[in-house]
């Protein structure tokens, strides 16, 4: 049983959009869900305990083929990809760095054979060239990132399994200093690997590992695991998704679960979640303790309840009574009209400068409407403030407002839009989008995307005279969509 696909230009970006994060806080990469039905079909195989395979990182592909295979109780899978512009990712401590660096070739291979009963061994490699390229008209050398490593599952009993990993890594990095090097001041004085290595992309080369263990214990009433996960400082992942490397991890999760079946609760479940971090000098970095209820009543409504209180160094400052508590209810009592909030309160760091303890404010809501048999509209809104623990002195405060509406013409016609407000950047995002769909195989898409954001005027003297919107970018597309497969 295998099959082979072969797509040329299969990014499509433009037909499924990812929804704006909130990421005013936060020092690393965020991670977006695939989207693409190229790379989602068949990609199980690549998800392993460390995410040495992140197939966005595919950015803007030209050409792809991949493979998948299952022969008795081996599985294999290949990925092969030409890529536009691809983004680069360098992991730290505190932060990760991101860049993008231009044509890239990746070659991924993923090998698991089933062994005993539910174990297996598999098999990991992925490699990506970089293309040489011009920079500010400045001519780059191009780099290199290769992974490579093992790791299985054993399962000792019946409900007693140890899971493991470990990965080795090689990066050549390009000769591009100027790509990450923005100012005197900038990244190139930024050092990792106890200062041996530079972030600035000067050509050098060196190696990482990674390890996973874990064993874990499963019953109808109790579960329990115990994880390490270690990253070397030197460790990265090119065509997989690491942002935080130098860090040493333990971690044990307790899960109890009752099923009453009552007249009005189905289920309970509480839960106790404990980590500790170091890094690779043995210098401590962060720990917690997070603890949360789950309900499940017979309206089909969901009720969890979290607190978390955790301490942690950030750029050589012990954060100590950082705590928060969340509640988070959803419902789909009803299929015409169903939905779910979440409040999310209190301390955390503020990794700005300056750096500082504060309070914390999360409020998400969400709704999925059909009113009739063609017509679903899915708006949703996240607001998030921060203020000073002290003064209440607000440090930033935005939302993030989003739509989307589909109406079902006919089995084979349908139009989608998507309208999103981001009050961060100030921008609205307009994206209507209408697909023939011929069959499973053979789809025809054509849309727009439209984006405008608020600027502000000012004078000489830098006063504001008016704030006007303008149009940042707007793009109207016609795809076509039809899948080989042997």
């Amino acid at each position: 049983n295998s099959s082979l696909e072969f797509s040329y230009n299969p990014d499509f970006s433009q037909v499924e959009s990812d929804a704006d994060q909130v990421d005013v806080n936060s020092t690393f990469g965020l991670y977006f869900s695939e989207r693409r039905p190229f790379f989602q079909e068949g990609s199980d195989l690549f998800n392993t305990n460390i995410n040495a395979v992140y197939t966005r990182s595919i950015n803007d592909p030209q050409v792809a083929v991949k493979f998948t295979g299952q022969f008795n109780r081996t599985s294999i899978a290949y990925l092969f990809a030409r890529d536009e512009n691809s983004p680069l990712v360098i992991p730290l401590e505190e932060q990760s760095i991101q860049a993008l660096i231009g044509k890239s070739i990746s070659n991924v291979v993923r090998i698991r054979q089933a062994v005993l009963r539910n174990s297996y061994f598999g098999l990991m490699f992925t490699d990506r060239r970089q293309s040489d390229f011009i920079n500010d008209n400045i001519s780059n050398e191009g780099g290199a990132g290769t992974v490579y490593g093992i790791d299985g599952r054993l399962q000792i009993k019946n409900n007693l399994g140890f899971n493991w990993q470990v990965l080795g890594s090689h990066i050549k990095e390009a000769d591009a200093p100027d790509l990450i090097d923005l100012s005197e001041d900038g990244y190139n004085q930024l050092l990792f690997n106890r200062d041996r290595n530079t972030v600035a992309l000067d050509g050098e080369s060196y190696n990482g590992h990674a390890v996973y263990t874990g064993i874990e214990y499963n019953t109808s009433v109790y579960y329990f695991n115990f994880e390490y996960n270690g990253k070397s400082p030197t460790f990265r992942t090119d065509n997989g998704f690491t942002t935080q490397a130098g860090r040493r991890e333990l971690t044990t999760l307790h899960d109890l679960t009752f099923r009453p079946n009552g007249k009005i609760l189905t289920y309970w479940s509480p839960s106790m979640f404990i980590g500790r971090v170091w890094n690779y000098d043995g210098k401590f970095r962060d720990e917690w303790v997070s603890l949360w209820l789950m309900f499940k009543f017979v309206s089909q409504t969901d009720v969890k309840l979290e607190y978390i209180n955790s301490r942690e160094r950030f750029r050589d400052i012990l954060f100590e009574g950082i705590s928060e508590g969340t509640l988070r209810v959803d419902n789909r009592t009803s299929d015409k009209f169903n939905g779910g909030f979440a409040i999310r309160y209190g301390n955390r760091i503020y990794r700005g400068t300056p750096t500082e303890m504060a309070k914390n404010r999360d409020y998400s809501v969400y709704l999925n409407i059909k009113p009739t048999k063609q017509l679903y509209i899915q708006p949703n809104i996240r607001y998030v403030r921060m203020d000073d623990r002290y003064d209440g002195t607000n440090i930033f405060k935005g939302y993030i407002l989003r739509s989307r509406f589909n109406y079902q013409f006919t089995r084979e016609w349908f139009i989608r839009l998507v309208v999103q407000y981001n009050d961060f950047n100030k921008q609205v995002d307009f994206e209507p989008l209408l697909t023939y769909k011929i069959n499973p195989f053979t789809v025809f898409y054509i849309g727009a995307v439209n984006r405008s954001q608020e600027f502000d005027i000012y004078d000489n003297n830098d006063t504001l005279i008016e704030s006007a919107w303008k149009t940042k970018s707007r793009q109207f597309f016609a795809k076509f969509q039809y899948l080989f497969r042997i």
